[in-house]
């Protein structure tokens, strides 16, 4: 009896992990794309048109309903703010064509 509770917990504990794993992947990639802004943001960066462009279209991307979570992800992952050098830059692989 008690293995039996101990299964039907571990697969209980299982299904609610599958079932809250993109809920957990969107908060984490709204978090990483408001670091990105503020980063930008400190850096006097925020104005570049690419970044912007980029940005905008992954809130909205994040924002509907429902939310493609693979594309958001690969939006998310193109943004990248740097300083190297003491020169900073942002940085936009391949913005979403219009």
């Amino acid at each position: 009896m008690e293995h039996d509770t101990q299964l039907a917990l571990s697969e209980a504990q299982a299904a609610t992990g599958l079932i809250t794993a993109p809920s957990r992947r969107h908060d984490e990639l709204v978090g990483r794309l408001e670091a990105y802004r503020g980063q930008a943001n400190l850096l006097g960066l925020a104005d570049n048109a690419g970044f912007d462009r980029l940005s905008s279209y992954a809130w909205d991307v994040l924002r509907a309903v429902p939310c493609d979570i693979d594309e958001a992800s690969s939006l998310v992952d193109r943004l990248s703010v740097r300083s190297a050098g003491g020169a900073c830059d942002v940085s936009v692989a391949n913005a979403h064509p219009e």
